[in-house]
């Protein structure tokens, strides 16, 4: 062949195999193997360039061998190490160490977020190293919008993630999407807020069928938690959280929802001692044991909530349910991919490398000598305890694990390390354990610096070290043996022990080596192995055939019976001879069942013991009366009960009491249902213990409070328009409680008048419908009223009828009592008129500012004011006054003065009458005052007067009784006590002059004319 075809063959040939070669960056000649959109990843640098292909079409910048609608997302093909040299350490010589920070997030910000589908294919991410502790959204994902990750799991010992804000195993923040079926087993730690063991923060993600157990950590001051740091309207189903949770403000599943609505959490659940956790955003609260204990859904045997509420109906793709509930005493694992991953204790390391699968307490022994060599981060003293275990001070040696003064120096070889191990462990045994200058051998507490010496080997020290002072002594744990002469250490010293050199028994009243009793502490085992058997007579410890608890004399066998207690016997046993009488030191008792002797038997003798007392004179004593109620008044008294039986007093020598009660030192009737009948108001009750001699104990108080009825002062009224109408409210007694509030309203059905016939609207409106009455203190209660305030329409019409009736109301402040309304006058009925309705009027007196009816002759000027009262809201007044007994004659006018210094000291009254100019014009009934003049009380000199003149008085021939003689009075006796008035006016007398006769005249004629018009 020529050489120049063969150079073209040759370059054709070239050409072809570099473009087979460039069908893909990484070799490959399909993407998608398995034709389901999702590209294959089948290590960490397919991982690693998913950065670069965020929404899933390519890889490498080929999406060779993807479906014709293209590739949408990434699978992984197998489990992924970061560990990548399998060395057991993360260090330089692993691929994606990058200087320490370890592994950089997927997805760096909103713009160039991951985007498309992960599926995990249930293969896991192991030992995951980010050590960004200043960087923002950290994990395997650091930012993720509208994707989806599901079947994904992360785990191994040594994965730690840590970051600022936003960090998450899993991802740092997510919008959009859903996460299904994953779960981490690790570290994760941010040093802000945001941090969730799977995620950090989301804003609309779903989570489902996830779990997280291990440690995760926050420094920040919110949003941490097992599962969930942070999230808005993101819904977390059928997932779980045991991991530990470490920060100040933190939650047990979900750190904060910006809703602040637990309802997006569903049937999911944390660990609250596992997390160290009661709180949480959402999810349903248990212990551990109480998750490991189901193996099914729905259960609820093992807490009083349901668990795993419906988690069965949680299945993959091809139908199987994610969930696996294995046994008891694991929590449930998931199933994905053919394989089950189940952190069965909860410690954050999966059952394949967790070293104590079912211990929450540890998880690593590396030199398997079957102690841990470090606790779980969140398990306590408690929970250390409750293991089981014994931290391992050698860790890396399985030739021993104890060293109690931690000098580096083995206090004991473990049992199966044999001379070869022991020899070859470089270890060398601690011959001091405690330090404490004793060797083991000689130490009876050789792991206690305290103690060295108990030669009775009770576990009580016979004294304490040269060196330990009152802190090492409390420290130590131990006590100093109360008793070196105890030799067998029962606690009974030697000089009271029948049996010094034996634990089981102490006590042989009748020397015959058999114990009268076993000592309480010995058990079965204690009793066979001691050597000693019972006395046969053990409950009669002087043999004369009456057992000790029904034997008087239990060690004197001539009695047994003594009734009344008084040492001397009833009888001689039939048995006992002169001799032996004689012989027992005992006398026969000459008055039975009489302790002491004084003529009266036990039973009626109120000191039994004292002869020199036999009438009761003590008083009972009470002890509780019936705690303190609150009842609602039934009238102006009320039956109370008063439940007697919880009362309760003692006696020396009643059995049964009775009980009196007062009020205010009144004998209270108390009847047989226990009631007794009681005013309104707060009340302190005093009872009594009384026993069947009289004698009264002294007083305890029970505090009751009855609250009165609630009514209206008066059934009806009638009011004009344009005003505001009071309907006056009263109590049927005292209240205990202020301030009292109560709600009447405007009954529709009952009224004529509508709601245009009352303001309802501005600062003086009410709602017909909520009428509000405060009242604020005892004092307000004479102005308590139900204000209406009636409209005017300037209408003639006819009468209207408005029907108002109570509801409800309460007393008091922070305790709060629904006060009962009184029936009988729970309804008024105004009547709302168009027509005039006479004023009503009453006269007041005042001197120097003081209402009242004795007035001073020199106290200076007195002045008469009529208050008047009328219903129709814009009448004027014309005022006729009678005053013929007083010094002055006032016009139309409310009020007058006058000085009474010159007048007659005595009774006084006036009158007056008061019109108004309504259409027609209508009048008062007449209104009198009546009011005593008297002189100031004068000061006592000591002196008599017998009404003679010779004291210098006034008075002795003061005929008319007015404080002067009559030759200097102004009158005559013939006056008849009436006083003067001004000839140049109107007398004021009872016609009322002929100028007041007139102008009622002339306001009468004026009133045919006039059209009342309402304001």
């Amino acid at each position: 062949m020529p050489r120049a075809i063969s150079l073209f063959f040759s370059l054709i040939l070239s050409l072809l195999i570099s473009a087979q070669q460039a069908w893909s960056a990484d070799g490959r000649s399909d993407y998608d193997l398995d034709d389901d959109g999702l590209i294959e990843i089948d290590d960490w640098a397919d991982l690693n360039e998913v950065r670069n292909n965020l929404d899933g079409t390519s890889l490498y910048g080929s999406s060779v061998g993807c479906p014709t609608e293209g590739c949408v997302g990434f699978e992984l093909t197998t489990d992924l190490d970061f560990d990548t040299n399998g060395d057991g350490v993360l260090n330089v010589e692993d691929t994606f160490w990058n200087s320490g920070a370890g592994w950089q997030p997927i997805g760096s910000s909103r713009d160039e977020a991951f985007s498309g589908i992960f599926h995990g294919n249930g293969y896991l991410i192991r030992n995951l190293m980010i050590a960004r502790p200043t960087s923002d959204s950290q994990g395997l994902f650091g930012i993720m919008i509208d994707a989806t990750v599901k079947e994904l799991g992360l785990s191994g010992p040594l994965m730690r993630v840590q970051g600022r804000n936003v960090v998450g195993g899993l991802v740092g923040y997510a919008q959009g999407g859903q996460i299904t079926a994953t779960f981490v087993s690790g570290y994760v730690h941010g040093t802000g807020g945001g941090v969730g063991g799977l995620v950090g923060s989301t804003t609309g993600t779903d989570i489902v069928a996830s779990y997280v157990t291990g440690f995760v950590r926050g420094d920040g001051d919110n949003d941490i938690a097992g599962l969930l740091g942070y999230r808005l309207g993101a819904n977390v189903i059928a997932s779980m959280s045991t991991a530990y949770v470490q920060s100040r403000v933190v939650g047990g599943l979900v750190g904060y929802s910006w809703s602040g609505d637990h309802t997006e959490t569903s049937v999911s659940y944390w660990a609250t001692d596992a997390s160290g956790q009661n709180i949480s955003y959402g999810g349903t609260p248990a212990t551990l044991a109480e998750l490991q204990c189901p193996t099914s859904a729905d259960n609820t045997n093992c807490s009083a909530k349901v668990l795993y509420e419906t988690w069965s109906s949680f299945t993959d793709e091809q139908g199987n349910g994610y969930w696996d509930f294995g046994t008891n005493t694991e929590l449930p694992g998931l199933r994905m991919g053919g394989r089950v991953y189940r952190d069965a204790d909860g410690d954050g390391s999966e059952a394949d490398f967790d070293d104590f699968p079912t211990q929450f307490a540890a998880s690593v022994d590396s030199d398997g000598d079957g102690s841990p060599d470090f606790w779980k981060s969140g398990c306590e003293d408690e929970c250390r305890s409750a293991s089981g275990l014994v931290l391992d001070q050698f860790p890396g040696n399985p030739a021993a694990v104890l060293d109690t003064d931690l000098d580096g120096m083995p206090d004991q070889w473990n049992s199966d390390c044999d001379s070869a191990c022991q020899s070859s462990s470089g270890l060398t045994l601690d011959e001091d354990n405690d330090n404490d200058g004793v060797a083991n051998e000689d130490d009876a507490f050789p792991a206690n610096q305290a103690a060295s010496v108990d030669l009775d080997d009770d576990g009580y020290p016979d004294a304490w070290l040269a060196g330990c002072d009152s802190d090492c002594q409390s420290e130590s744990g131990l006590v100093l043996d109360p008793s070196l002469s105890d030799t067998d250490n029962d606690g009974v010293e030697n000089d009271n022990d029948a049996f010094i050199a034996n634990a089981a028994a102490a006590v042989d009243d009748d020397g015959d080596g058999f114990p009268d009793a076993w000592l309480e502490n010995c058990d079965s085992e204690c009793q066979s192995s001691s050597g000693l058997t019972l006395d046969v007579s053990l409950n009669d410890t002087d043999n004369d055939g009456v057992v000790n608890d029904e034997d008087a004399f239990a060690t004197n066998g001539a009695a047994s019976v003594d009734a009344d207690n008084d040492g001397l016997p009833d009888a001689w046993h039939e048995d006992c001879d002169s001799d032996c009488q004689s012989g027992s030191g005992l006398t026969l008792d000459e008055s039975l069942n009489d302790t002491d002797n004084d003529g009266l038997v036990n039973s009626e003798d109120p000191y039994p013991s004292d002869p020199t007392r036999t009438e009761d004179e003590d008083a009972p004593e009470i002890l509780q009366v019936p705690a303190a109620i609150s009842v609602a008044a039934t009238g102006e008294s009320t039956l109370v009960t008063l439940n007697v039986n919880e009362a309760q007093a003692i006696d020396n020598f009643d059995d049964e009491l009775d009980y009196q009660v007062e009020l205010n030192g009144e004998l209270l009737a108390i009847n047989a249902d226990q009631q007794v009948s009681l005013p309104s108001g707060a009340l302190s009750l005093d009872w009594f213990a009384v026993d069947d001699a009289g004698n009264r104990s002294e007083p305890l108080s029970q505090a009751v409070n009855v609250y009165p009825q609630v009514r209206f002062t008066l059934h009806e009224s009638i009011t004009g328009e344009d005003r505001d109408a009071l309907l006056a409210i009263e109590l049927s007694g005292p209240s205990p409680a202020y301030p009292i509030s109560i709600l009447a309203t405007w009954v529709e059905s009952e009224s004529t008048a509508t709601t245009d016939d009352m303001v309802t609207e501005g600062e003086s409106g009410v709602d017909p419908s909520e009428l509000l009455v405060t009242i604020d203190s005892v004092d307000a209660l004479e102005n308590a009223a139900v204000r209406i305030p009636v409209a005017g329409d300037g209408l003639q019409e006819a009468d209207e009828v408005l029907s108002i009736a109570l509801v409800s109301a309460i007393a008091g402040s922070a305790d709060v009592f629904a006060m009962p309304i009184d029936d009988s006058r729970s309804n008024h009925r105004m009547t709302v008129t168009d027509n005039n309705v006479a004023p009503t009027v009453q006269v007041t007196g005042s001197q120097a500012g003081e209402n009242a009816t004795v007035f001073i002759n020199d106290a200076g000027e007195i002045t008469l004011t009529a208050v008047v009262e009328d219903v129709n809201g814009g009448d004027s007044h014309s005022y006729q006054w009678y005053t013929e007994e007083l010094p002055v004659t006032p016009g139309d006018q409310a009020s007058f003065s006058f000085d009474p210094l010159s007048m007659a000291l005595g009774e006084y009254s006036a009158r007056v009458v008061v019109t108004d100019d309504g259409n027609p014009m209508l009048s008062s009934e007449e209104e009198t005052f009546t009011f005593t003049l008297q002189e100031a009380a004068a000061p006592d000199d000591g002196g008599t007067d017998d009404g003679g003149s010779d004291n210098g008085d006034q008075g002795d021939d003061d005929t008319d009784n007015g404080g002067d003689d009559d030759s200097s009075d102004d009158i005559s006796t013939g006056g008849g006590g009436q006083t003067p008035v001004n000839n140049g006016g109107s007398s004021g007398g009872s016609s009322g002059g002929s100028a007041g006769l007139w102008l009622l005249c002339l306001l009468a004629l004026g009133g045919l004319w006039r059209r009342r018009l309402a304001c």
